[in-house]
C-alpha cells in the first residue's frame, strides 16, 4: 500500500495535478499513512485530529515556489500559518462545542446559524482584516453543509458524540486544500471507520485515488485539446463538440472527489463511492442516483425524506412529487449558498434556476414513471437479452443527449448566447450527434464485458460485485499499481522525448497546470471589458482571478480614456498623468503614451509610428520602462550601422483593446499627420477576436462602419444597435481572419502610398505562447501577403520562466523584463533588417 502511495503522490507531483500545496502535502502524508497504521487503534483517530490540525498550519503557511527553487520540500510561512491554523482550528472548536449544547434542537440550529451570519458577513468582506480572507472559503467549506449534517445525527443519536471524533469530522484531511469538498455524512464517516479489514479499506482507498487521477488527467486533455465554448460555436458541427465537451468537463469535479475519499480510506474511514459511471446513466433517476452519490444521500437524508413524510398521508404521489420538487429548490439554493462562500458571490442567474428546475422536473416525471411501473428486480441474475440491451442503449444515448443539453445551458455565458449556439445546428449536428450517441449506447451494452474483463484480470470472476473483499496483490497491480506505474512513465521527459515530437508534445502538455487556450484568452479580455463569470466552468482559473485585489482597475474605469467619437470608441486623453494600479501612465500633448514631440518632423530624423493594443502602450510598466521607449533609446544610443539619420523617434499609439482595424482608423487619423518613415504594426494573437469585438462594439454604441467593406460585413451578417455583443461575435465568427486580413492590407498599402515603410510584428504570450501557434501562423501570412516587413520574436522569452515576465498571477502582460528584451529583440532585428538593405 505504500509503495501505491508513494507512485501515486509521484504522478501527481509529475502532472501537476490539484494545487501545489496539496502536491506537498501527499508526498509528506506517504510517510504518515505507515505511522498511523502502526499505532494502537484507540491513537488512529486522536492522530488522524493532530494530523488534521497540522495540514492546516502546513497549507495556510504555504507559498509558491518561487523562481529556481528546487527540491520537494514546500516553502513555509510557519509563523502566517500558525497564526491562521490557530484561528481557524479555534473557530472550529467553538462551533463544534455549540452544536454539542444540551438544549432545544431549533434553539441551537438558530445559535449556529447566527454564528455563520457572523461568519458570512466577513466572508462578503467586512470587518476582518484582508490577511484573514483566506480562511473563510476553507472554513465554509468545512461547515456549510457538514454543520447540518452533524446537527441532525446529533439530535438523532442517543448520546452525543465524542469532541476527538466530531472535530475531525469537520477539519478531516485534506479539506484544506479543498475548498470544492464531497459532503460527507457523519453518521457514515463515524460507523465506517475500520469496520472492514484494514488492507482492505487501504486498497480500496488506492484504486479510487488512482481511478481519481486518470479522471483528472483525462479532464486535462478535455481542457487543453479539445476545449469549445458556447460563444465560439460556429457551425453544426461545433455544437455536438460543445455539447459533449461540456458534459465531460465534470470528469474534474469526479476524479478530484475520487482523489479525496481515497485518500480517506488510507485512514481507515471506509466511506462509500462518491461517482458511479454517470455518463452511462440510463434515466434522469438514475443520473441523480450516480452523478454525485454524496449530494444525492445529504438531500434525501435532510430534505427528501422528512418532505416525503410530512405529506405522505395526501398520498404517496403528492408526497413524492412535493418532495423532489422540495429537494431541487433546496440543492439550487444550497449550490448558490455554496458558491458564496467558496468565490464570495451567489449564483442566482437564470441558468442556474433553468437547469435546476428543468432537471427536478425530468427526476419527477421519471420518479412516478418508477413508482407506477416499479423497477426491474430479480432474486438471481441472469443475462439480458438483445433487445433489452439495446432498449437500455437507447435510453442511454437519449438521457446523455438531454443532459448535455442541460448542461450546456448551465455553462453558458447567457440564455441568448446558448439560443446563438443553437442557431448554428444543422444537419452535420444531427450526424455527428447520432455518432456520439451511437458510442454512448455502445459503451452502455459493454459496460457488464468490461466488468467481466477486470474481475477476470483480477481474480475475482465469480463475485458478485467486483472490489476487495480481501487484500490481494493481484488486484492492487491491476486496479492501482499498473496504472499509476503507466502514467509516471507517460510524465517522464525522456521518455515523451523518444515518442515524437507531436506525441512528446500532447503528453508534455498534461503535465502542465495553465488555463487553456479559450480562457487565457478571456484573461486576456478581462482588462479591456467585464470578465465572464468562470467559477462553474474552472474554478481554478477562478481562483486565479479572484487573486486580483479589489482595487486593480481596468483602462476604462479611470480618467486616462476619453470617446474618441468613431470606430475605436475611445483613446488617451492628451496631457494627463494617471496612476494606474500603482505604475504612472503619462500621455503627451497629441494623446500618446510618450515623450513630447512636434508634429513636424525634425530634419535628419528617422521617426517610426508604433501601432498597437495594450502592450504596444506598456500596460502594467512605468512610462520609461515600455519597450517602445527601451527601443528609441537604444537607436540613439547605438544607431544602426551605416544609417544616415542622427537621430530616431519612435512615436507610440498603441491603446488598450484597440484592434487591427482601430490602427487603421488611428493611421489614417493621427499617425500620418506626423510624417513617418516607417509604421510599425504590434499583433496580438487574439487580433481575430479583437476586430470582431470592436465592430460589435461599435454598432452597438451606434456608430456607423468608416469603410465600404465593413458596411459590407454588418449588411451580410445582420448585426445591428439592438443585438447582444455575443450574439453578435456568433455572427461574427467566420469573418474573424477575413476582418485582420483586409485591416493588414489596407494599413501597408496606406503606409506605403504615404511613404513610409510597413512593419509587423507580434509579441509571443509570456503564458504558454505556444497554444496560440495556429493563430500565429495564420496572422504571420496575413502580413508576409500585406507586403510587410516581417519580425519575428519567437523564442524572445527562451530561457525565463513564466513567473519571471508576467505582471501579476492574474496579469499576463509582460511587466518589465518582459518589456526589455521586446525591446532588445526589436533593436537586432531593424538593425539586421537595415543591413541588409
Amino acid at each position: 500500500a505504500v509503495v501505491q502511495l508513494a507512485l501515486l503522490a509521484a504522478v501527481v507531483r509529475r502532472f501537476q495535478l490539484e494545487n501545489p500545496a496539496f502536491q506537498h502535502l501527499l508526498t509528506l502524508l506517504v510517510a504518515a499513512v505507515v505511522v498511523h497504521h502502526l499505532l494502537p487503534l484507540k491513537w488512529r483517530l486522536p492522530f488522524f485530529l493532530a494530523l488534521s490540525a497540522a495540514s492546516i498550519v502546513v497549507v495556510l503557511g504555504f507559498r509558491p515556489a518561487a523562481p529556481g527553487d528546487a527540491g520537494w520540500l514546500p516553502r513555509l510561512d510557519w509563523k502566517a500559518g500558525a497564526g491562521r491554523g490557530a484561528l481557524l482550528i479555534g473557530l472550529a472548536c467553538a462551533i463544534v462545542a455549540l452544536c454539542r449544547l444540551r438544549m432545544n434542537f431549533w434553539t441551537k440550529a438558530l445559535l449556529v446559524a447566527g454564528v455563520g451570519a457572523v461568519l458570512a458577513v466577513f466572508r462578503s468582506g467586512y470587518g476582518a482584516p484582508d490577511s484573514l480572507a483566506v480562511l473563510w472559503p476553507i472554513l465554509g467549506s468545512m461547515f456549510m453543509f457538514r454543520v447540518i449534517i452533524y446537527l441532525y445525527d446529533v439530535q438523532h443519536e442517543k448520546e452525543p458524540p465524542g469532541f476527538v471524533r466530531s472535530l475531525a469530522y469537520f477539519l478531516m484531511l485534506p479539506n484544506v486544500c479543498f475548498p470544492f469538498f464531497p459532503v460527507v455524512d457523519y453518521r457514515t464517516y463515524a460507523r465506517g471507520h475500520y469496520n472492514e479489514d484494514a488492507l482492505v479499506i487501504y486498497q480500496k482507498g488506492l484504486n479510487w485515488m488512482a481511478r481519481g487521477v486518470v479522471q483528472l488527467i483525462l479532464y486535462r486533455v478535455v481542457y487543453y485539446h479539445f476545449a469549445m465554448e458556447t460563444a465560439h460555436v460556429g457551425d453544426g458541427r461545433d455544437v455536438v463538440h460543445c455539447l459533449a465537451v461540456t458534459m465531460l468537463k465534470y470528469l474534474m469535479v469526479s476524479g478530484h472527489f475520487h482523489l479525496v475519499i481515497g485518500l480517506l480510506h488510507l485512514f481507515g474511514f471506509n466511506l462509500p463511492e462518491t461517482n458511479r459511471r454517470y455518463f452511462l446513466a440510463a434515466s434522469f433517476t438514475d443520473y441523480w442516483r450516480r452523478v454525485n452519490i454524496y449530494w444525492k444521500d445529504f438531500i434525501l437524508k435532510v430534505f427528501y425524506n422528512p418532505t416525503y413524510f410530512r405529506f405522505k398521508g395526501r398520498g404517496p404521489t403528492f408526497a413524492l412529487v412535493v418532495a423532489t420538487a422540495f429537494s431541487f429548490l433546496v440543492t439550487w439554493a444550497l449550490h448558490s449558498y455554496q458558491s458564496f462562500w467558496i468565490s464570495g458571490t451567489f449564483l442566482l442567474k437564470s441558468q442556474d434556476a433553468l437547469f435546476w428546475g428543468v432537471l427536478g422536473l425530468l427526476v419527477i416525471a421519471n420518479s412516478l414513471r418508477e413508482a407506477r411501473k416499479g423497477r426491474a428486480r430479480s432474486l438471481t441474475p441472469r443475462a439480458p437479452t438483445w433487445p433489452e440491451r439495446l432498449g437500455l442503449a437507447a435510453r442511454t444515448a437519449g438521457t446523455f443527449a438531454l443532459l448535455s443539453v442541460l448542461w450546456s445551458l448551465w455553462y453558458a455565458d447567457s440564455l441568448a448566447v446558448w439560443a446563438q449556439m443553437w442557431s448554428m445546428a444543422d444537419v452535420q449536428t444531427l450526424v455527428y450527434g447520432a455518432v456520439v450517441l451511437v458510442v454512448i449506447g455502445a459503451a452502455a451494452i459493454g459496460s457488464d464485458y468490461w466488468d467481466g474483463l477486470l474481475a477476470r484480470l483480477c481474480g475475482t470472476a465469480g463475485a458478485a460485485k467486483l472490489g476487495p473483499r480481501s487484500f490481494s496483490m493481484r488486484q492492487a497491480a491491476v486496479m492501482c499499481l499498473l496504472p499509476a506505474a503507466g502514467l509516471y512513465v507517460l510524465s517522464s521527459p525522456r521518455f515523451q522525448a523518444r515518442t515524437g515530437e507531436q506525441v512528446g508534445a500532447f503528453l508534455a502538455s498534461l503535465s502542465n497546470t495553465r488555463p487553456n487556450e479559450f480562457e487565457q484568452d478571456q484573461m486576456e479580455r478581462g482588462y479591456y471589458e467585464n470578465l465572464m463569470d468562470v467559477g462553474r466552468s474552472n474554478p481554478a482559473l477562478a481562483a486565479l482571478i479572484d487573486q486580483r485585489p479589489a482595487d486593480w482597475k481596468r483602462l476604462e474605469e479611470t480618467s486616462a480614456l476619453t470617446p474618441s467619437g468613431d470606430f475605436r470608441l475611445n483613446e488617451l486623453v492628451p496631457s494627463r498623468r494617471t496612476e494606474v494600479n500603482g505604475f504612472a501612465l503619462t500621455t503627451n500633448r497629441w494623446g500618446m503614451r510618450d515623450r513630447d514631440y512636434e508634429q513636424a518632423k525634425p530634419a535628419g530624423t528617422f521617426r517610426i509610428a508604433l501601432l498597437g493594443a495594450s502592450t504596444a502602450m506598456g500596460w502594467g510598466v512605468e512610462d520609461d520602462e515600455t519597450f517602445e521607449n527601451l527601443l528609441e533609446d537604444r537607436l540613439n544610443r547605438q544607431p544602426p550601422p551605416g544609417s544616415p539619420c542622427r537621430r530616431f523617434e519612435v512615436l507610440n499609439f498603441g491603446v488598450n483593446g484597440y484592434s487591427a482595424i482601430c490602427d487603421l482608423v488611428t493611421l489614417e487619423r493621427k499617425v500620418l499627420a506626423f510624417e513617418p518613415d516607417a509604421v510599425m504594426v504590434m499583433a496580438n494573437a487574439t487580433d481575430e477576436y479583437w476586430a470582431k469585438q470592436r465592430l460589435a462594439k461599435s454598432i452597438r454604441a451606434g456608430v456607423a462602419p468608416p469603410y465600404e467593406y465593413l458596411r459590407q460585413v454588418v449588411e451580410r451578417t445582420g448585426i445591428h444597435a439592438k443585438t447582444t455583443e455575443q450574439a453578435a461575435l456568433v455572427r461574427l465568427n467566420k469573418y474573424g481572419g477575413e476582418l485582420v486580413s483586409w485591416a493588414y492590407r489596407e494599413t501597408a498599402r496606406r503606409s506605403r502610398t504615404a511613404g513610409a515603410v510597413p512593419i509587423w510584428f507580434l509579441i509571443p504570450r509570456v503564458i504558454d505562447g505556444e497554444s496560440k501557434r495556429a493563430a500565429v501562423e495564420r496572422l504571420t501570412r496575413m502580413a508576409v501577403d500585406g507586403e510587410y516587413v516581417v519580425i519575428d520574436l519567437a523564442g524572445i522569452y527562451q530561457g525565463y520562466s513564466a513567473s519571471e515576465l508576467v505582471l501579476a498571477p492574474w496579469d499576463a502582460h509582460p511587466n518589465a523584463k518582459g518589456h526589455a528584451l521586446v525591446a532588445d529583440a526589436l533593436y537586432r532585428s531593424l538593425c539586421s533588417e537595415a543591413g541588409a538593405r
